[in-house]
Parts: structure tokens; sequence; C-alpha cells
């Protein structure tokens, strides 16, 4: 039985720790989408392009812009694709996340 990589390992941390898995564009850093929360500047806007994993009560998210708020910006740019592992934080007109993983 051959061994995981380290990358498998971290990932399968991240899919076990998230209620979110998507993957889309970074349109913005340090911006925010969510009514009431005030920017930061760990917060990204992303496009969503493909879901993996959503609480399904929440509808298709493809298409949508939400607001993930990073663990860090290093190495992030506006633009830029990536796969995201996030857990809730924020519903209303918009859906906020808090991340746990990212693969750009």
């Amino acid at each position: 039985m051959s061994e995981k990589s380290p990358s498998s390992i971290k990932i399968d941390k991240w899919i076990g720790d998230a209620s979110f898995v998507f993957s889309g564009r970074i349109t913005a850093l340090g911006k925010s989408n969510l009514e009431g929360v005030v920017p930061d500047e760990l917060m990204a806007t992303v496009l969503v392009e493909d879901v993996v994993l959503a609480p399904r009560d929440l509808g298709d998210l493809v298409g949508k812009t939400i607001t993930v708020y990073l663990q860090s910006t290093k190495g992030i740019k506006s633009g830029q694709y990536a796969s995201i592992f996030a857990k809730s934080w924020h519903y209303g007109k918009n859906i906020g996340v808090i991340e746990v993983g990212i693969e750009i």
C-alpha cells in the first residue's frame, strides 16, 4: 500500500473541515459583498464556477459571487482561479465563508 503525499493529506483534512468546496475566479481582494460586514484585507470576493460541496438549502451557487474570509492573502491575486475549502460564516442576501484551505 502506498503512502499518501503531503498534498493529498492536506486536502483530505480540508475536506473533513469544510462545509463548502468550490472553485472560481477571485474577483477582488480586500472586498466584501455582505450587508453589514465591513470589508477586511483578508476578505476576497469569488465568482463561483463549480461546486463540489455546499449546503443544499442555498441552491445553485454557480455564477454567484460570495465573500471568502481568507487565512492569508500571500500569493493570492485578483483574477486567479482557485479551489476553496471553507466553513459556513454568513448567510443573507449574499453568502460569506471562512477558508480552511485553498489551492491556487
